[in-house]
C-alpha cells in the first residue's frame, strides 16, 4: 500500500488517500489511456474467412483437427474462436437466434447487448462477465462466437476487438 497526497495552489494538503500498487496502476493506465492505443493493431485471420483486429503478438495455440473452438492467446487475454453455419437461419428471426444462442452462454451474465451490423455483418450481440465478454457475430447463413477472457478484467480490448470482426467473401 502506498500513502499519496495532492496539494491545492497554496501548497496546503488538499487530498490524502491510501491506494494499492494495483490502484495506482490502474489510475495510470486511466489517465493515459487504453494499453491498445500504443500498441499497432493488426488485422489477423481468425478462420478461413473470419477476421480480427487485435493489438500487440497473438499466437494460435497448437490443437487436433478435431478440437474446437480454436484458441488464441496475446497480451490482453485469450481469445477462443467458433465458426458457426445455421441451416435455414434465413427463416428464423433475429430475436429468435438469439433467444436459441442464450442457453449456449453460461449463466450468471452481467448483461447483455446488441448491435445493429454494418460493412457487411448482419448484427452483432454480447454477453458480458466481469472478466470475459461473449461475442456473437453474424452474417447471412452463419456466425462466429467469440469469447474473450480478459487478463486484468478490462474488458476494453475485447470489445475493440469485437467491433472489429470481418467476414470476407
Amino acid at each position: 500500500m502506498m500513502r499519496t497526497a495532492a496539494t491545492d495552489v497554496n501548497g496546503q494538503l488538499a487530498e490524502s488517500a491510501l491506494y494499492s500498487r494495483s490502484d495506482l496502476r490502474k489510475r495510470f493506465e486511466s489517465a493515459l489511456g487504453s494499453r491498445a492505443r500504443h500498441t499497432r493493431c493488426m488485422r489477423m485471420r481468425l478462420t478461413e474467412r473470419w477476421t480480427v483486429e487485435l493489438a500487440g503478438a497473438w499466437e494460435r495455440r497448437r490443437q487436433r483437427q478435431a478440437q474446437r473452438p480454436a484458441v488464441w492467446t496475446g497480451p490482453a487475454g485469450l481469445l477462443q474462436v467458433l465458426d458457426v453455419t445455421t441451416a435455414g437461419s434465413r427463416d428464423v428471426s433475429e430475436l429468435d437466434l438469439l433467444a436459441a444462442l442464450a442457453g449456449e452462454v453460461p449463466p450468471g451474465s452481467t448483461g447483455r447487448l446488441g448491435e445493429a451490423g454494418r460493412d457487411g455483418i448482419g448484427h452483432r450481440a454480447a454477453w458480458l462477465f466481469p472478466d470475459t465478454l461473449w461475442g456473437y457475430t453474424f452474417v447471412d447463413g452463419r456466425y462466429v462466437r467469440t469469447v474473450f477472457v480478459s487478463a486484468d478484467a478490462d474488458l476494453r480490448w475485447a470489445f475493440t476487438a469485437w467491433r472489429s470482426i470481418r467476414y470476407e467473401t
